[in-house]
């Protein structure tokens, strides 16, 4: 039963209860429970023990306890936070108040602690909790998710498994290796007696790359996965192709129909997937939006939100931006803004190429004097756009990719892509164009033979899209070596 004591009591004053009598040790704040009930309710005193053990002594460590003492005299060792009674021949540990568990460290593998960044590789992160009890007493361990979710994306983020037996102590947090389901969450980890809990909180995240890497596109392309898209109903004469971020609507665009077509996917990524779904307005590449009733778009590239769309077209030489009031919708493009390739650029024409830096700040666009590079005071706005520089010696390029550090580039040939190496990321200036790598993709068909375009997957896939002459868009994997 629980002992309801007295609120403000002064040093030495006692208290019964439940025919219990305690007495206030005010130097250590402790009620101490004595060996003998109250004296006043009782003539018969043989056989109590003697007045001066109700006085307790206080030493600084277990070293310090006299070597023998008077039968019943309490001695607290403030070192031990405990009590001990003199039986006559030893010492005896006494219970005092209720004392709760001791939480010492609570980190991973390698000693840290919270913020926890999870492996992108699937590695498990292993949470150890170090306690014990100053009774004594058995801990139980235990966690509760108390912020953001496991689950993210459609999937999840991480698990958590408690060990057990002589790893009850230990948590093991197992991350996706799937970029789509990054997310964070925070975990409670509790050590308890029964009654008494301490707590510690960990911060997780999961932020795998989109960033890709292909250490030589020749070897690192492994074959053909025998699915293709065939967008020629909708586009005769496609030319460039993207992904959405997510990998869940494909787009080409060609210079017969003048317009996006959009193609949704059943299953992420997967081309054999895909349905045509919808289009964009004549209006978006024709009069009075951006000038020539036939904008002949070669070109194209999404804002990463999906809120933007870039063209750039062989027959009005012109850069043209357009906004999306539903993302990623290309039905809901609306009226755009014109920058005219020739008054930026002189005497240059024919804009066959584009690729976005993935901030915004910069682009590049081939045509028939080189690439040519174009800065944006303001991310994503043609209207800010400035005239870098051109470089000649990489002319003939058609649809082009960075990855996602500017280390690389990709460049359409006439037969596949070809591979550089950028020595100063982003810079084509830095580029050896006389060092390249190319892949070839064997023809499904025998128009296959020529791309004319291709995009790749910007998540954990590792896709190559190939743009053929025969309309078709090839879906080939890449190996290991496809690092994100």
């Amino acid at each position: 039963m629980a002992v309801s004591f007295p609120s403000n009591p002064s040093n030495g004053d006692k208290f019964e209860s439940n025919s219990m009598l305690y007495q206030y040790d005010g130097t250590n704040s402790l009620w101490i429970r004595l060996n003998r009930k109250d004296v006043s309710h009782y003539t018969d005193t043989t056989n109590l023990l003697p007045a001066q053990t109700l006085q307790v002594l206080n030493v600084p460590d277990l070293a310090s306890l006299p070597g023998s003492s008077s039968t019943g005299q309490m001695v607290y060792v403030t070192g031990e936070n405990k009590l001990y009674l003199w039986t006559g021949s030893t010492w005896q540990t006494m219970t005092l108040a209720k004392q709760n568990p001791v939480l010492t460290s609570t980190t991973d593998g390698s000693g840290g602690g919270s913020p926890f960044t999870l492996a992108t590789d699937g590695t498990v992160t292993v949470i150890t909790m170090t306690a014990s009890h100053p009774d004594g007493l058995p801990l139980i361990y235990s966690y509760n998710v108390v912020a953001g979710s496991l689950t993210n994306g459609g999937g999840t983020t991480a698990t958590i498994e408690q060990g057990t037996g002589a790893q009850v102590n230990q948590f093991f947090i197992t991350p996706s290796t799937d970029a789509a389901y990054n997310g964070s969450f925070t975990v409670e980890f509790s050590v308890s007696d029964g009654e008494a809990t301490e707590v510690y909180v960990g911060e997780f995240t999961l932020a795998i790359s989109t960033e890709w890497y292909i250490t030589d596109i020749s070897t690192d392309v492994t074959g053909y996965d025998n699915k293709l898209l065939n967008v020629g109903a909708q586009e005769g004469t496609p030319h460039a192709i993207q992904f959405s971020t997510d990998g869940t609507e494909f787009y080409a665009v060609g210079i017969s129909a003048d317009r996006i077509q959009q193609y949704t996917c059943s299953t992420s990524w997967d081309i054999s997937t895909a349905t045509h779904t919808r289009s964009s307005s004549t209006l978006a590449f024709g009069s009075p939006v951006w000038g020539n009733a036939s904008n002949n778009p070669y070109g194209m590239v999404f804002k990463p939100d999906g809120t933007k769309v870039f063209i750039v077209g062989s027959s009005n030489n012109n850069l043209c931006e357009a906004t999306l009031t539903t993302p990623w919708d290309v039905s809901t493009l609306t009226s755009g803004v014109v920058l005219d390739l020739a008054t930026l650029i002189s005497g240059s024409s024919l804009p066959a190429g584009l690729v976005f830096k993935p901030d915004g700040t910069r682009a590049w666009v081939q045509n028939n004097l080189g690439v040519n590079e174009i800065n944006f005071s303001v991310p994503w706005d043609v209207s800010s756009a400035t005239f870098s520089n051109v470089n000649a010696g990489l002319g003939n390029w058609g649809q082009m990719h960075f990855n996602s550090d500017g280390t690389q580039v990709f460049v359409r040939i006439t037969t596949g892509i070809r591979q550089y190496a950028v020595p100063t990321p982003y810079s084509l200036a830095s580029i050896n164009t006389a060092s390249y790598v190319d892949w070839d993709p064997i023809p499904v068909t025998s128009l296959d033979a020529q791309t004319r375009g291709f995009c790749m997957h910007t998540g954990n896939g590792r896709k190559v899209y190939v743009l053929t002459r025969a309309d078709l868009v090839e879906q080939h994997s890449v190996s290991s070596t496809f690092i994100y």
